[in-house]
């Protein structure tokens, strides 16, 4: 699985099977936590992947632990 990452924070905001899923999963759930935290600052998000195993329905704090961040993502090549 593909996910937008937040490194600095080390949260996932985003899961998806493609890019695209995931970043609108991904700007689904930053709205709704500006929502509920109107001082919130996000910082730089990246694409990233999910090792194998993720319990997808876990947070995006405990979802950081199977993010693959040594690994850059490229989902195609040029």
């Amino acid at each position: 699985m593909i996910c937008i990452i937040e490194p600095k924070e080390k949260t996932v905001w985003g899961v998806g099977k493609t890019t695209v899923e995931a970043w609108e999963e991904a700007y689904r759930q930053i709205e709704d936590f500006k929502m509920n935290n109107p001082d919130f600052k996000l910082s730089s998000l990246e694409v990233s992947k999910l090792r194998k195993g993720a319990k997808l329905e876990s947070g995006g704090l405990e979802l950081w632990a199977w993010v693959n961040y040594s690994e850059p993502y490229q989902e195609t090549l040029l």
